[in-house]
């Protein structure tokens, strides 16, 4: 029995170890399926002025990381060949476009445009995200911690 629990604890293991690497892997090939995404986005109400298109990128949304760092008032600094140094708020973050632990999803490129999921800027900057699928538009709220 405790062979048995064993052996499965390794193969749990060893499979979330394949899982994760075939997930990196597919992303960074070179046959990526992105299409554009017909989103709004708007900060606190406010709608938000991107040049560049925000993409759906296997699937999810992506934003371009300087422009709409930016236009929320914040900075996006590039450090090295995919190193950010992003400064919003009283917050500054570095993050890796390879591979962070910071993010679910590697920055993605476009036109040496970097582009960061929603999901990882919402989770950087603490924002609440709202979707209004019918209208094409995605709202940011700034997050409020409950009292306890």
């Amino acid at each position: 029995m405790r062979k048995r629990k064993q052996f499965l604890t390794i193969l749990a293991i060893l499979l979330s170890i394949f899982a994760l690497c075939t997930a990196v892997i597919a992303f960074n090939e070179e046959d990526v399926v992105t299409q554009p995404a017909k989103a709004s986005i708007l900060y606190l109400d406010q709608p938000i002025s991107l040049s560049k298109t925000p993409l759906y990128v296997t699937g999810r949304l992506f934003l371009p990381l300087e422009e709409l760092i930016t236009e929320m008032g914040g900075t996006v600094t590039q450090q090295e060949d995919q190193i950010f140094q992003i400064t919003w708020q009283d917050a500054t973050f570095i993050i890796d476009g390879k591979y962070d632990k910071q993010l679910s999803q590697p920055i993605y490129f476009e036109d040496e445009t970097a582009y960061l999921s929603l999901f990882d800027i919402s989770e950087l900057l603490h924002l609440h995200v709202l979707f209004d699928a019918p209208a094409e538009k995605v709202y940011l709220y700034h997050s409020t911690e409950e009292e306890p």
